[in-house]
């Protein structure tokens, strides 16, 4: 794999769970919205990059909303504290999930995970669509769009959209 040049983008995408933040209790998966903080470095170079001019966003899935272990404002107000402490300019989130966590029979779960797409691609990693309109909010090329990520799901996403993939430990070492 040719070694990527970090310093050639514009836009900058980071998956959230465990590429920016870790859970704050120390379980695998946050227990609420709130257990969650910072891994070490992410921060400040969140903060640099945007003192540099860069565009920056988070691309989350929270299918925890469609497992009834938060709400969509809930997370909605987490991110946008995250974003504006880090400086950042944008978050996407699917809250959808199709997983057996989410066979509720309650109608709003039931709305969460019907299937969604952004112009013909599903928003859900490791669908590409989040990357998409993200790439299109900013009207960014792709090219000029470098995802950071710790999962099969954000390196096949950003296979999906086009666009250069680096994993999370690799970008922040």
């Amino acid at each position: 794999m040719p070694e990527i040049e970090i310093q050639k983008y514009s836009l900058y995408l980071f998956d959230l769970d465990d590429t920016l933040t870790t859970s704050a209790s120390g379980d695998k998966f946050p227990k609420t919205v709130d257990d969650r903080k910072w891994m070490p470095g992410r921060l400040e170079k969140l903060q640099a990059l945007h003192a540099q001019g860069n565009k920056t966003a988070i691309i989350t899935n929270q299918g925890g909303a469609a497992w009834g272990i938060f709400s969509q404002e809930e997370m909605y107000d987490y991110l946008n504290n995250l974003v504006w402490e880090a400086g950042m300019d944008a978050f996407f989130v699917c809250f959808h999930d199709t997983g057996p966590k989410a066979r509720a029979s309650d109608k709003t779960i039931k709305e969460l995970t019907k299937p969604d797409h952004y112009k013909g691609h599903e928003r859900r990693k490791p669908g590409p669509g989040m990357l998409i309109e993200a790439m299109d909010d900013f009207e960014i090329d792709r090219q000029d769009t470098l995802y950071i990520g710790d999962r099969p799901e954000d390196d096949q996403s950003a296979k999906a959209a086009g666009i250069d993939f680096i994993h999370a430990d690799e970008y922040f070492k």
